[in-house]
């Protein structure tokens, strides 16, 4: 069996000092990874970007796939409290979510695998949910995909180390997407470091690239290209709003002099009016008909350099940042008295994005890192059980449940209720388990649940029981005789009625006005008699209530 250090003698150079020592307890895989570390160049930065010029020529380098001077603006970008808040709401909807790492499942169609198979799948995808965190630090993942989110070119290292169960392991490192570059010639990116310049190959082991929009100039698409000209918007509000409050934040006075002064009034009045920022009062004298004088009078600015004009102006941009970003502005506006549950529901990012973003991170660790991981640790396996390692590379998925709105959910139910109750009620043939399935509504078979054990009865609850049944009978009669009074009420009352009905429908449709069906109708109801109708109606009562007590009382129908 091939120690470690056989192991490290195929790259000669590249074993660390602190590797344990030990025996690998498998033969030694076909591919290995290099245990190279490329150091990374000093970072640059830039501060000023003072005109849409500079930030417009950043632009064209991004759109020609050159990522020095665009990087340098999405750092500028990021450092906004608006901007960057937003991104960092959306990277964070996708890195907060809990990773699930499964196994494979057998594809319809395929060719059945065996139990070795399917149990050296479920060991690997255990031995990488372990080791995720050290795979894959949070700090590491979150620059990776930021940058990938904002440049389209998410650029990162996978540096290799040994376990102690003596496998290797890989450790996510970022690079600033500065030093990275697109080449039309080669098709392909590169990236500039210490000792030189080095093609990426994303998934040969070493290089992992994030381009959610595409590897072939999708950074036309990069979120940069939405947010800079409206960052770069408000950055020069802002600047006008402090420039307003600097000029305009304690008024302009407007000091009048007479033509004809005293000279000790006018020096004095100048001074207080200099000095106005901390005086109270001010010397004004006048001339002795009143009419001429000194005078200060508080001096109007149009709208344009009002504050509302700027807050105005600050809202719409906020907001075209979020939507921009997270795809909707709802929970960025939500204010109160406003609508919090609505909110909840949004959950800061909208959902498709969500969805989108968190399936091509899982994508691309999948097939750039745990591919060439599984190769390097269980490639042999995989040849002995004679399948491809492509089926052994475990599924990633960052998944949460939907926010569920509480209030709208009750209301739900009690629409469906409500609908399902009218069909019952209607006699319409409604198969009641497809409709209740229809709006999500779970549904039991009658198999689905067993029966408890039923307890022994004691005398106390033998007595109990059979009260509640001898009640619930009497109560079930006394209804009964109730229901056949009324019904009996309302054959009598409709015999004496009849003949009635006719008549009042040929007054409706004979009379050509309305004083003369009012005067017919009059005519008819004298002719009801409806003293008749009340004694029988009150005898009813009297009778149904007296037939109810008994029925109650004896449990026996009368």
């Amino acid at each position: 069996m091939p120690t470690k250090r056989d192991y490290l003698a195929l790259v000669p150079g590249t074993q660390p000092e602190h590797l344990p020592a030990g025996e690998l307890t498998s033969p030694v895989p076909t591919d290995r990874p290099s245990f190279r570390n490329y150091r990374e160049l000093p970072l640059l930065v830039r501060h000023a970007w003072e005109s849409y010029a500079i930030v417009d020529q950043a632009l064209e380098r991004l759109e020609q796939g050159q990522f020095l001077e665009p990087a340098l603006l999405s750092d500028a970008v990021l450092s906004d409290d608006r901007a960057g808040g937003v991104v960092d709401t959306r990277v964070n909807a996708v890195l907060g979510l809990p990773v699930k790492v499964e196994r494979q499942e057998q594809s319809d169609g395929a060719q059945e695998e065996g139990e070795e198979v399917r149990a050296l799948q479920q060991e690997i995808a255990e031995w990488v949910q372990r080791n995720w965190e050290q795979m894959f630090p949070h700090a590491a993942l979150k620059e990776f995909f930021r940058s990938g989110l904002m440049l389209n070119a998410g650029v990162g290292e996978l540096v290799w180390d040994w376990t102690s169960d003596g496998k290797v392991l890989p450790t996510l490192k970022t690079w600033h997407t500065q030093f990275a570059y697109w080449r039309w010639d080669t098709r392909s990116y590169w990236l500039i470091h210490q000792e030189g310049v080095q093609e990426l190959a994303p998934g040969d082991g070493r290089w992992l690239f994030s381009a959610p929009n595409g590897a072939e100039h999708g950074w036309l698409y990069a979120l940069l290209r939405r947010l800079a000209r409206l960052w770069v918007d408000r950055m020069f509000t802002l600047r006008d709003y402090a420039r307003s409050s600097e000029k305009f934040g304690l008024g302009v006075v407007k000091a009048k002099m007479p033509p004809e002064r005293d000279a000790k009034d006018h020096a004095r009045f100048q001074a207080q009016v200099s000095n106005l920022a901390n005086e109270s009062a001010v010397f004004l004298p006048q001339s002795n008909d009143g009419k001429s004088g000194y005078d200060l009078e508080m001096m109007e600015t149009d709208e344009g350099t009002s504050w509302q004009s700027f807050e105005k102006r600050l809202g719409y941009l906020d907001s075209s940042i979020a939507i921009a970003t997270l795809g909707q502005n709802l929970t960025t506006e939500v204010k109160q008295g406003g609508s919090r549950a609505a909110a909840e529901v949004h959950d800061t990012v909208r959902d498709d994005y969500s969805r989108d973003d968190a399936q091509g991170l899982a994508t691309v660790l999948r097939t750039q890192a745990l591919t060439p991981l599984v190769a390097y640790n269980w490639g042999y396996q995989a040849a002995m059980l004679g399948v491809d390692v492509s089926r052994l590379v475990p599924c990633v998925s960052l998944e949460a449940e939907p926010v569920e709105d509480q209030d709208v959910s009750a209301t739900a139910a009690q629409a469906v209720a409500a609908a399902l109750s009218d069909f019952h009620l209607s006699g319409a043939p409604v198969d009641k388990r497809a409709f209740l399935q229809k709006f999500n509504v779970p549904v039991l078979d009658e198999g689905d649940v067993a029966p408890a054990p039923a307890a022994r009865p004691t005398d106390e609850t033998l007595r109990v029981s059979a009260a509640r049944r001898t009640r619930a009978d009497a109560a079930a009669k006394g209804r009964l005789l109730v229901d056949e009074l009324v019904e009996a009420t309302r054959k009598a009352g409709a015999s004496a009625l009849a003949g009635r009905r006719e008549r009042l429908l040929r007054i409706c449709l004979t009379e050509g006005s309305f004083d003369g069906m009012k005067a017919a109708i009059r005519k008819l109801y004298s002719e009801l008699q409806p003293s008749k109708l009340r004694d029988v109606v009150a005898k009813s009562w009297v009778v149904g209530q007296h037939l109810g007590r008994l029925a109650a009382a004896t449990g026996h129908r009368a």
